[in-house]
């Protein structure tokens, strides 16, 4: 069993970037299915749900429901790619930049039947010259086994309110189920409704398609040093406890103890907490140098680990950073060029020469 199973460890949020960046121009976007079936609908509204969901948001999403209304009203042929002036009519409509369309959803399944024979044993209860008595019983059995796979292919689009296509995207997500049985009968019950798999498989093309254009959270474990010291101990109970100030400062009398004791073992492992702390508190640069500075103190397996992990995040932070900012920065420039009510000033009327 390995020492590591015994490490307290931290869960928490991460944020990661999105596959690509689009202009800071586009702020207001609506989702639309252009498929028109139940697993359809699902991965649009589930695609909605995630991307409200996220703490920092790179777009303000629109309401499924006007969406689809704005499309629905076009009475477009789901094969025809919309034309200049349709794409306009919805992004008007409902006041976005840029519109997402669920192009196609389709599912492809292959479904398998085997058997096997298996020996199973038994007790059975016989009455033998009066008396009850216990035997054992072993019989051959015909074990059914039934297996279905499926993949569920979406292609997406992604649109400007220009009709410049900012991505065009086509994936497969896949899953598969296995159950087994005496009867054919049993076998299918414990399986359940096959459709209702397929639906659920498709509608997660929704969700799947958000980190191709959004930045998106994630959630991670780190593994925290626990033997180091009470101060280190004490640290990691406050960093549970979302304490963070407080297992800072029990942090860094580790970090100053060790530096007395001339023990850069614990000095390394106090720097690996503190740099977790860091980490979960989004200060990702000074996670990065704490977790180097823990590496060159206390060289061992979790230190190195980590730090390739945080040296990774600490990439995926600058990208997410700067997809983020283009987001707040439309966002600073549109509040400029729109006067609030208190700053406007009455425009006064070209003044009108008398006669007289």
């Amino acid at each position: 069993m390995s020492f590591n199973l015994f490490r307290p460890d931290l869960v928490f949020t991460i944020m990661l970037p999105a596959e690509i960046s689009t202009n800071k121009d586009i702020q207001n976007i609506a989702l639309v299915d252009r498929v028109g079936n139940e697993a359809s609908k699902e991965a649009i509204s589930l695609l909605y749900r995630d991307l409200t969901l996220i703490t920092q948001p790179r777009f303000q999403v629109r309401a499924p429901v006007n969406a689809q209304r704005s499309y629905n009203a076009l009475k477009v042929s789901d094969r025809v790619m919309l034309e200049k002036k349709q794409l306009s009519r919805i992004c008007s409509d409902i006041d976005v930049d840029a519109v997402v369309f669920l192009e196609s959803l389709t599912v492809m399944k292959d479904e398998f039947q085997s058997s096997r024979t298996e020996s199973r044993t038994s007790y059975e209860t016989v009455t033998r010259n009066g008396k009850e008595e216990s035997r054992e019983v072993t019989r051959d059995v015909e074990i059914i086994v039934l297996s279905m796979e499926a993949e569920a292919s979406s292609s997406w689009v992604f649109q400007d309110c220009t009709g410049a296509i900012l991505d065009d995207y086509s994936f497969i997500v896949s899953d598969s189920w296995t159950e087994e049985g005496e009867t054919l009968a049993e076998v299918a019950e414990i399986l359940g409704n096959k459709e209702e798999l397929l639906d659920v498989l498709a509608s997660s093309s929704g969700p799947s398609y958000l980190s191709r254009i959004s930045p998106y959270e994630q959630e991670v474990k780190r593994d925290l040093y626990r033997w180091g010291g009470k101060d280190l101990r004490e640290g990691n109970k406050a960093l549970k406890n979302d304490q963070v100030e407080k297992a800072k400062k029990h942090y860094r009398k580790a970090i100053q103890t060790a530096n007395k004791e001339k023990n850069l073992k614990n000095k390394g492992k106090a720097l690996l907490n503190m740099a977790i702390l860091q980490e979960k508190a989004g200060n990702i640069p000074q996670a990065a140098k704490d977790a180097a500075r823990a590496h060159r103190n206390h060289q061992g397996s979790l230190t190195e680990e980590y730090l390739q992990e945080i040296r990774t995040q600490r990439r995926n932070h600058k990208q997410v950073q700067a997809q983020l900012d283009k987001a707040q920065q439309s966002t600073e420039e549109a509040e400029k060029t729109t006067p609030s009510k208190e700053g406007a000033t009455e425009k006064k009327l070209p003044e009108q020469k008398s006669s007289e």
